[in-house]
């Protein structure tokens, strides 16, 4: 893969020596960016363009509806991560 620049915020969990689009070295978080491609919806592609976009797992979880349609470029897709990512874990009362 040769777009990862994605800059991880815990340089534990972080890789360093991954080449950047520019040839420069970068953070990567190898595997915030393997469990978005787990999440409904996301592929190679969207997921490096959410990371992109959003920054961070975070960033993603807490963004609108309408913006993960948008990066997903298409309603269902960006619907259905959306739903995921905002579902109630079920409690035992």
């Amino acid at each position: 893969m040769t777009s990862a620049t994605l800059l991880a915020h815990d340089s534990h969990t972080a890789r360093a020596g991954a080449p950047s689009e520019e040839g420069s070295e970068a953070l990567t978080n190898q595997a915030a960016l393997d469990l978005l491609r787990r999440l409904p919806g996301v592929n190679d592609r969207t997921a490096l363009s959410l990371m992109r976009r959003f920054g961070s797992l975070a960033g993603v979880a807490a963004c609108s509806e309408a913006a993960l349609v948008d990066a997903l470029g298409d309603r269902l897709l960006g619907s259905k991560l959306h739903a995921f990512l905002q579902a109630p874990f079920p409690t035992n009362s």
